[in-house]
């Protein structure tokens, strides 16, 4: 069984995470602007990652997940997670009624492979930063290969 766990990260929390995952499920680690076409049609099962910006997927995971074949995920099974702020915490009530009205990307990256092909391989999951710039809620690195564990059970 071939793995592989893509990602974006700007500050290295998502790239934490990833790289967590990866070494728990054994995968393949690429960065989304390094991925090898050949290497992502012979993977079994394909996660993906990046942080939530502007209540979005980041630029380049957006614009990997636009680029692929209706059915470039077909026969595959997938998953997604994000990176975010926890906007529970934060002041703004205006940021945490947009947060709720707009959501996140994992949910939204999860819906795109899914559309794309692939088979859900688990629900998606997300992993809080302090602020914009991290670091990583402590616990995340640990919660992130217990995530991993269980999609592949």
């Amino acid at each position: 069984m071939s793995i592989m766990v893509i990602y974006e990260s700007f500050y290295g929390n998502t790239e934490q995470i990833a790289q967590a995952v990866a070494q728990t499920v054994g995968a393949e680690l690429c960065r989304v602007d390094a991925v090898d076409w050949d290497r992502l049609q012979a993977a079994n099962i394909v996660i993906f990652g990046c942080p939530t910006r502007a209540f979005h997927a980041s630029e380049g995971m957006g614009k990997l997940l636009k680029g692929l074949d209706k059915a470039a995920l077909e026969g595959k099974q997938v998953s997604a997670f994000d990176t975010r702020m926890d906007v529970e915490q934060h002041p703004s009530k205006m940021l945490r009624f947009m947060a709720h009205r707009f959501g996140y990307a994992a949910n939204k990256i999860q819906k795109q492979l899914i559309a794309k092909g692939g088979e859900e391989l688990g629900e998606p999951a997300w992993f809080l930063v302090d602020g914009m710039e991290g670091p990583l809620h402590e616990g995340e690195i640990d919660r992130a290969k217990e995530w991993a564990k269980k999609l592949i059970q």
